[in-house]
């Protein structure tokens, strides 16, 4: 995924490396933690995240060209090319973003159904989102207790969700109870 971070540098997302590569996600995250250290940077400089199709937001780092470079130079050179091929393909899009000739009606219609399309897309990402952030909007009103949050969730059995966060120590019993 192309993205721009904050002062407009051109980044690849280390999902986008895992995938180009065929690296499980996670073990390039390590990866780009070793070599950030190595580089005496701080990781959180290059931090990101991502909502799953869970909906769970997880760690990524954006990278710009050199230290996405300096990562997969490591890597094998059929990977370092798929990679280096990603990148000179997004710098020809940034380089030169399509324009329709909008005075051919063809094009013109093409470019306005593709639009239209991206917009039906997102708003349908957008009301798909809608439940889980009222949800996480309710978690974070701290306006109720959690017994009283995990029964307004429809089809959760709050018995088992405390039992859960007791297993994984994010609950515990207070002495005496």
């Amino acid at each position: 995924m192309i993205a721009l971070n904050a002062t407009s540098t051109l980044t690849m997302s280390s999902r986008e490396i895992a995938e180009l590569t065929g690296k499980l996600h996670k073990n390039v995250l390590e990866d780009v933690r070793r070599m950030l250290t190595e580089l005496s940077f701080q990781p959180s400089d290059f931090a990101g995240s991502y909502i799953d199709p869970t909906g769970r937001r997880l760690p990524c780092f954006n990278l710009p060209k050199r230290e996405t470079l300096i990562l997969v130079s490591g890597y094998s050179v059929a990977l370092r090319s798929r990679i280096i091929d990603r990148w000179m393909e997004l710098e020809e899009q940034v380089a030169s973003p399509a324009i329709p000739n909008f005075s051919n009606p063809a094009e013109a219609a093409r470019a306005w159904a593709a639009e239209f399309e991206q917009k039906q897309l997102a708003q349908a990402q957008v009301a798909e989102l809608k439940p889980m952030a009222v949800i996480g909007a309710r978690a974070a009103s701290h306006e109720h207790s959690l017994n009283r949050f995990v029964r307004t969730l429809p089809g959760i059995n709050s018995m088992a969700i405390k039992k859960d966060l007791m297993a994984h120590n994010y609950l515990r019993k207070l002495a005496g109870s």
